[in-house]
């Protein structure tokens, strides 16, 4: 993603540089509506893992002489991953612009959307006794629970995990040409910038126990349903100054457009999240001439709320080819790449040690650079 940009960065420079060889310098009214096939990276989470804990023994035992034997002993241990990982989806956007240019001086606006998401599920189940297979989330591996009528005697266990993230931007700016000629202009941005943000989280895993445990002459006969969950969200509405640098060459029916805009957005991110134990118990006591029929409802939440301030260096770089249809009006299209640094995203949960918050269990910040690149198609109006 990296290298996209570059390439962006590169051809725009490129296009400024461009020599006039053509006609037409355009004034008025222009409006352009551009569909978006928006690929959003940076936002890819490991989730977990599904890990596998084996440990197989073989013992060989070989004479050595008159009532001497040898007895070697072979442990094989070790654990497998296999990760969880929400890749976000690669989804539609839009973005519309509208600007009006005078002979020097000229505004406008624009503003684009994307909205998307990426989820994973699935189930794992231990193979037998030595390979036990269990679920890693929040930086913490359980081991399966007892089950009785499986073939390894362990519960089987499902997974989930979602990720879904919002953002519309909109931008109004003030334009001073600094080259008009007959076939490229080159102007100099000044405006502000608004976003508004939105990602959330959720993920967790669920297994069930099947017990019996024989207690002198009671027999106890249970299930316990096991499910852990974590939801998180940040809500962002930020705003900042931005610059940029807009041009257009024109050489007969042809156009190439181009647009450089760095921008900083402040504001305070609002973050939340709720990681939720629970253990739904039955369990049937007999005894000789009685039954009692018990349920437990055990629940632990660990919540959290928490504001943080935000500055966000943001840079959107578009490069556009057209030609001319019909007199005012173009289509074409282009790439187009915003790349934002340090972008407050929905906490994430961890249990480094003991489920306890001494321990170090809590909910942690997280900032990520994201960059939605997309290709685009557009109809543009001039009047």
């Amino acid at each position: 993603m990296t290298r996209a940009r570059l390439g962006l960065l590169c051809a725009s420079v490129l296009l400024i540089a461009t020599p006039a060889r053509a006609q037409g310098t355009d004034k008025g009214w222009q409006l352009s509506i551009e569909p978006l096939f928006v690929m959003t990276r940076g936002n890819d989470v490991h989730v977990g893992d599904v890990f596998t804990e084996s440990q197989v023994g073989r013992t060989t035992v070989t004479p050595g002489g008159p009532g001497v034997t040898n007895t070697n002993t072979t442990v094989d241990y070790g654990v497998t991953y296999d990760p969880i990982v929400t890749d976000m989806g690669n989804d539609f956007g839009a973005l519309v612009s509208a600007a009006y240019r005078g002979e020097r001086w000229g505004f406008g606006g624009r503003g684009w959307r994307v909205d998307t998401n990426g989820s994973v599920d699935g189930s794992a189940e231990s193979p037998s006794e030595e390979s036990l297979t269990g679920i890693r989330m929040w930086d913490h591996s359980a081991l399966p629970v007892v089950n009785r009528f499986t073939v390894s005697g362990y519960a089987p266990a499902t997974f989930y995990a979602e990720n879904r993230l919002e953002n519309l931007r909109i931008d109004g700016y003030a334009e001073r040409r600094l080259i008009t000629g007959g076939n490229l202009n080159l102007a100099m941005r000044f405006g502000v910038a608004y976003t508004q943000f939105k990602n959330e989280r959720r993920e967790g895993n669920a297994e069930q126990a099947a017990y019996q445990d024989i207690l002198g002459p009671t027999v106890v006969t249970g299930t316990n349903s096991i499910t852990l969950d974590a939801e998180s969200e940040v809500t962002a509405n930020l705003i900042g100054p931005s610059i940029g640098i807009a041009g257009d060459s024109t050489h007969g029916i042809f156009r190439l457009d181009w647009l450089v805009s760095p921008a900083v957005l402040f504001g305070t991110a609002e973050t939340s999240g709720t990681w939720t134990d629970i253990d739904n118990i039955s369990e049937v006591w007999v005894s000789p001439g009685s039954r009692d029929n018990r349920t437990t409802r055990l629940e632990g939440v660990v919540p959290m709320e928490r504001d943080i301030r935000a500055a966000v260096p943001v840079l959107d770089l578009h490069v556009r080819a057209s030609v001319a249809v019909a007199k005012g009006v173009r289509v074409g299209g282009g790439l187009f790449s915003s790349s934002w640094f340090g972008m407050p995203m929905a906490p994430a949960f961890s249990i480094p040690g003991a489920w306890t918050d001494v321990e170090g269990t809590g909910w942690r910040d997280v900032t990520k650079d994201l960059t939605f690149l997309a290709y685009s198609a557009f109809v543009s109006f001039g009047f």
